[in-house]
């Protein structure tokens, strides 16, 4: 939803000497179509089984992975998440992860603001139980050395 995951995700692994994924994006090229295709043509539950497949595998490879904002509402996918990797929540206000994410029309959840609130307080809880919060407000490339330095990596 704006947090910054992909872009954290890459320069972790560009500093841990690792392979990152953005998840997304391995749905896509799976499924031979962009994300907003596969919600328009098939909808968000074959979506997200194409998500959780594919997070299986990525784990299973050691990458550092991206994950889609709602991913971590599928029950499956979580406990993969908290039983293969540690979890991150990067955390920024509303207001920072709406001016990321509202104007990108790729994302299809996030083309309504009232909507996009609504999936933040949906998803915030299971945000919390992440096994590491750290603020990213701030610039990526910051948040991602502060990754590394909370995990002691």
């Amino acid at each position: 939803m704006g947090s910054g995951k992909s872009t954290v995700a890459f320069r972790l692994a560009g500093l841990l000497d690792r392979t990152a994924v953005d998840l997304d994006r391995v749905v896509e090229r799976r499924a031979g179509k962009p994300v907003a295709r596969i919600f328009s043509e098939d909808g968000e539950p074959a979506f997200r089984l194409l998500e959780a497949r594919a997070l299986a595998e990525e784990l299973a490879d050691g990458k550092v992975v991206a994950l889609g904002g709602g991913a971590v509402l599928d029950e499956g996918s979580w406990k993969l998440v908290k039983e293969r990797a540690l979890s991150v929540w990067l955390d920024a206000p509303l207001e920072v992860l709406w001016k990321r994410a509202g104007a990108d029309v790729s994302r299809p959840l996030s083309l309504d603001r009232e909507a996009f609130e609504r999936r933040f307080a949906e998803r915030r809880p299971r945000y919390a139980e992440a096994d590491l919060r750290v603020e990213a407000e701030g610039d990526l490339g910051e948040v991602a050395k502060e990754v590394v330095r909370r995990c002691g990596l």
